[in-house]
């Protein structure tokens, strides 16, 4: 476990236990034994307090514009982590490959190129389609344990892997921590708390029922790939639907979630929810926006951080461009600040690379030479602020075995991110959901291989 990190309610941190490891373990191991044999934590243990983080961007006299974060005990974060990592391996064949937040080997670009391929396809066979994002409001707050419970079971989770979850979720109690101050103890009978190492792993497990129940509804008419049918999308509690024939599908979709959310806690939030249309006609258009109370978004949506867009010659200057401007502004606020040659180098590898390469692996599309020349004049100047250049950039990209200093070559980075999906193509299997879809768009001559989309 990681050094570092704030402790719970108790106030023994991680590095605690790693110093007194010897004497403590032997009692820790007697206590996880004890609770896989059904008895439960000490309330103190199951404690929790809760600091709230405020969303960027919104009105924070509003209390459900903050996040909160549950600060749990170590001991309890190690029982966590054990059962994480334990679960982990067995995801992948609990969870269809529709869902990719949490499970091992699946990334959130596999969601997002999956639906710039459905889009694609779409458009190329004129299939009236259009999108919806459905909103979870307070996903994990709102996680039914009974409901949780009876999931995990029917997934042929074990007694002894079951007594630990109950363990964790017996008698807990929270204290919300604001300016310094803890407000009083109070019980908490459903969530899944954010924080705990084990709750994701729990939360996509949770939701497949639903999921599940999508894809086996014949009224939830989905997109035909090359040998699938693609209906929803999911990163976490993050879902896209692929609406292919609104007027079948949407009463469908709507009751679906009705009747999952009746039993499990599950609420879709409509204020939230958004339209966006592919190649519905305007009066499908119309007829939608009147019977179902989504927002309708007029050029793009926003899924998993980047902006999806019908017309895919947008979506460089929909993503790029204000990501590339943003970058400038950071940059040009911190120019003038005491950094070091080699701080302003690690401000480029830790804060400007990690940004601009998730769009590089989310959207596979062609990016214009003159961006990467505009971001190789921008960094120049964050490097060299008050003088002109002393070394070459191509110097600086060099390792520091060779004399440079390892600075990020965003055009190799790209193309990098782009050569990565032959290892995908070769290993073509029912698990790529976005390379179905893009076989389909490549045609029925294209053999095992799809074709690569590059708008």
């Amino acid at each position: 476990m990681k050094t570092g990190r704030s402790p719970g309610p108790d106030g023994l941190s991680i590095e605690y236990y790693k110093t007194f490891r010897s004497s403590l373990l032997p009692h820790l191991a007697s206590v996880f034994a004890s609770l896989q044999e059904g008895s439960s934590f000490h309330m103190a243990t199951t404690a929790a307090s809760i600091t709230i983080l405020p969303k960027p961007n919104r009105d924070h006299t509003l209390c459900a514009n903050y996040r909160p974060i549950s600060l749990l005990n170590s001991d309890l974060k190690m029982l966590s982590r054990v059962l994480a990592d334990r679960l982990k391996q067995f995801l992948p064949r609990l969870v269809h490959p529709d869902q990719v937040g949490f499970v091992p080997n699946r990334e959130a670009r596999d969601a997002t190129t999956r639906i710039l391929s459905a889009i694609r396809l779409a458009q190329h066979q004129h299939i009236p389609v259009m999108l919806l994002s459905a909103d979870a409001d307070k996903a994990f707050d709102r996680v039914a344990w009974p409901f949780l419970f009876a999931t995990l079971c029917r997934m042929g989770i074990g007694d002894g892997f079951m007594n630990w979850v109950r363990a964790l979720y017996t008698r807990p109690t929270a204290r919300v921590k604001v300016n310094g101050a803890l407000s009083e103890p109070f019980h908490i009978t459903n969530d899944t708390r954010q924080g705990c190492p084990l709750s994701p792993l729990l939360f996509v497990l949770y939701l497949e029922p639903l999921l599940n129940s999508i894809r086996s509804n014949e009224e939830v008419v989905g997109l035909l790939g090359r040998k699938n049918t693609h209906k929803v999308s999911a990163y976490a509690d993050d879902l896209l639907f692929l609406v292919t024939q609104p007027s079948r599908l949407l009463p469908a979709l709507t009751e679906e979630l009705q009747s999952y959310g009746d039993i499990s806690g599950f609420t879709v939030n409509a204020d939230k929810s958004e339209f966006l249309n592919v190649t519905l006609s305007t009066t499908q258009i119309l007829t939608i926006r009147t019977l179902y109370p989504f927002r309708w978004c007029s050029q793009k949506m926003r899924y998993l951080g980047i902006w999806l867009t019908a017309d895919s010659s947008m979506l460089f200057a929909a993503n790029f461009l204000p990501l590339f401007n943003t970058v400038q502004e950071d940059l040009t606020k911190w120019k003038m600040k005491t950094l070091s040659w080699i701080g302003r180098i690690n401000v480029i590898k830790m804060n400007v690379l990690p940004r601009i390469l998730y769009l590089f692996q989310a959207l596979p599309i062609l990016i214009p030479e003159a961006f990467f020349r505009s971001i190789r004049s921008t960094l120049t100047r964050f490097i060299w602020p008050t003088k002109g250049a002393r070394l070459q950039y191509r110097t600086l990209n060099l390792p520091k075995a060779s004399g440079g200093l390892v600075l990020p070559n965003f055009t190799w980075y790209y193309y990098a991110a782009h050569l990565t999906r032959i290892l995908d193509w070769m290993s073509f299997g029912l698990e790529d959901r976005g390379l179905d879809l893009e076989a389909a768009v490549a045609g029925p001559h294209s053999g095992h291989c799809p074709g690569y989309l590059i708008a």
